[in-house]
């Protein structure tokens, strides 16, 4: 960030060498002007993202380019902006994973409460390194950032939310399927959303739902290209009999095989991130944190028909028609209703009606009368 202050300046008016006014005579002096000094000061990702929907992008793109320059190093800036984001200011340290630990080094990860020193500490493995990370026990259960009162937080809340998804669409172009970010960034999630402190799993619960938004969002639209690419392809090869539009035959054939394996790719950090984070926590304690699964389950649907709309995943809303929480109940039937509205996805909903139909019309009768009403 670029800090503006003021320094007092020399008089145009003053002193000369020898004494003398240099000012024109019967004018007088002119006051000093103030000039402005910059001064650069490197702030946090945190911070950035604390200051403004501005500055998110700027983060983003800032750290993507550290990323490419240190990968180690901003790996660790990200990890820490995650941990801060919980409301843990305490202290995390990174130790490197040794090949030759071997599994043994599972059974040293633990999540404990040290009453000599008052400090919580979790130890969980976020490849390539040990994660160490050290609270005051008066965080368990007080104020977080995402969930903080007052317009700042709740700003900062949304922030948040855009920073991650961010997160995907800077970088799936370039870094996001290198085989080390994701990785990196799944393994901390997923330790993150075991433990059993609620801020550490809301706020990183949270994160690896907004980052399957995100790369649902993008598989859709590369697989959307992929498809017109081959269509067009297909269309021009007919053409290519009366000879015309060679040259861009070969750019369309290019442009085909780009899309080639970038979906696969980013269908398996999908996969790895919805079993590891969204499978342990769609069934949490948290209404909240069920909530946000649900919801965001809707959108991934609606976003990527093509991998979501499936029953393998059309199962959980099942299920969850069942929860106890009115909030819960009302995200499945929202994302429901969202499918039911375009023909194209009601069509591949028979089986799913068939095995929950019963349970549906029992809603009708709800003890919430907006469930009912929807």
């Amino acid at each position: 960030m670029v800090t503006l202050f003021e320094t007092q300046g020399a008089a145009s008016g003053g002193l000369s060498a020898s004494g003398q006014g240099n000012h024109r005579r019967g004018r007088p002096p002119r006051k000093p002007r103030k000039r402005r000094v910059a001064v650069t000061t490197e702030l946090t990702l945190f911070e950035m993202v604390a200051l403004g929907r501005s500055s998110v992008q700027t983060a983003v793109e800032e750290w993507v380019q550290s990323y490419k320059e240190d990968r180690e190093l901003a790996l660790l800036d990200l990890i820490s902006f995650f941990v801060q984001c919980c409301g843990c200011e305490g202290v995390v340290t990174a130790e490197l994973y040794q090949s030759n630990q071997g599994k043994s080094v599972v059974h040293k990860m633990t999540e404990k409460f040290d009453q000599e020193t008052g400090l919580y500490y979790k130890k969980f493995l976020a490849y390539p390194w040990i994660l160490t990370i050290m609270w005051p026990e008066k965080l368990q259960n007080d104020f977080y950032p995402i969930v903080g009162p007052g317009p700042f937080w709740k700003r900062f809340r949304v922030n948040f939310c855009e920073f991650t998804e961010l997160l995907v669409h800077l970088t799936h172009s370039s870094v996001l399927c290198d085989g080390h970010l994701m990785d990196t960034v799944i393994c901390m999630l997923s330790g993150l959303t075991n433990s059993a402190v609620y801020s550490l799993r809301h706020t990183s619960s949270l994160a690896a739902m907004k980052l399957l938004t995100a790369l649902a969002s993008v598989n859709q639209g590369i697989c959307t290209g992929r498809r017109t690419a081959q269509r067009l392809y297909e269309i021009e090869s007919i053409t290519k009999l009366k000879g015309r539009h060679k040259y861009y035959m070969e750019l369309l054939d290019q442009r085909r095989h780009q899309f080639q394996n970038k979906p696969m790719a980013i269908d398996n950090i999908i996969c790895a991130l919805f079993k590891r984070t969204f499978v342990p926590r769609y069934r949490d304690v948290s209404s909240d944190i069920r909530v946000i699964c649900m919801g965001e389950l809707g959108c991934w649907i609606r976003l990527y028909p093509d991998m979501f709309l499936d029953n393998n995943y059309l199962k959980y809303i099942g299920w969850m028609l069942y929860d106890k929480d009115a909030n819960v109940r009302m995200k499945c039937i929202l994302a429901l209703k969202a499918l039911y509205e375009k023909r194209e996805s009601a069509m591949k909903l028979g089986l799913f009606f068939h095995k929950f139909k019963k349970r549906i019309l029992s809603m009708t009768q709800d003890q919430q009368p907006e469930i009912t009403s929807e």
